[in-house]
């Protein structure tokens, strides 16, 4: 009886396991006025747009460990509509006799998440379950493995709605137009999908909340995409 008893303490005791956060600093409030449809710089350049997906470079969109995002932020400014978070992928393969200058093949869709609509002028959380994978850099003389990376990127579904950025005119992000969706690009996709703008505009306003998936997984050194940075 006693041995049951300190065992049902001992599972009471055990630790909670604790969410990673990465992403946006969202002390920082939007200040980007374009919107997907607009044909005005520094966002937009395809007028008419019905939607539009962003992520940017830094801080890093990337997981900090393979697991599971159980929650996004993001913080909008007055003027909100629907959006969605998208898990997207990068691989990561050295180049042989090139050593320093990798191969990366950039974006694949891998997960949608739920459509939601954000609360004006403040931080919505909204609860998730999206996987995401983050795997080592190979070693140096591994020229075969394809090492995977998952990174959160946010569509704008409207064409009226501004995308939520701090602008800086320094930090480097992505564009894509149309926003990939459910209807237009299979999850997980089979074939990337390239951006139709990058440029330094600012800090896309999302961040995420990750439970790593078990103790045996490292945080992972995880690629930077250089599509991300303007040409």
């Amino acid at each position: 009886m006693l041995a049951t008893t300190l065992a049902a303490g001992v599972a009471l005791a055990a630790p909670q396991a604790r969410a990673l956060s990465f992403g946006a600093d969202l002390n920082r409030a939007p200040t980007n006025e374009y919107t997907c449809g607009m044909n005005i710089p520094p966002l937009g350049f395809y007028p008419g747009a019905s939607s539009c997906l962003y992520f940017s470079i830094a801080p890093t969109p990337y997981a900090p460990a393979s697991g599971t995002v159980t929650a996004v932020q993001v913080r909008v400014g007055p003027q909100t509509g629907p959006m969605q978070v998208v898990v997207m992928r990068s691989l990561y393969q050295n180049h042989a006799g090139d050593p320093g200058h990798p191969y990366f093949a950039c974006c694949f869709v891998e997960r949608y998440g739920p459509i939601f609509e954000p609360q004006p002028n403040t931080v919505t959380t909204v609860p998730t379950n999206l996987p995401m994978t983050e795997e080592p850099t190979p070693a140096a003389e591994d020229f075969t493995t394809n090492a995977a990376g998952d990174f959160l990127a946010l569509s704008v579904l409207a064409p009226n709605v501004p995308i939520p950025i701090a602008i800086d005119n320094a930090t480097p992000v992505s564009g894509f137009y149309p926003a990939p969706t459910a209807q237009t690009v299979t999850a997980p996709s089979p074939n990337p999908i390239f951006a139709t703008t990058n440029l330094a505009a600012g800090e896309v306003m999302l961040s995420g909340e990750l439970v790593r998936a078990g103790r045996e997984r490292a945080a992972a050194q995880a690629p930077v995409h250089p599509a991300a940075y303007p040409p």
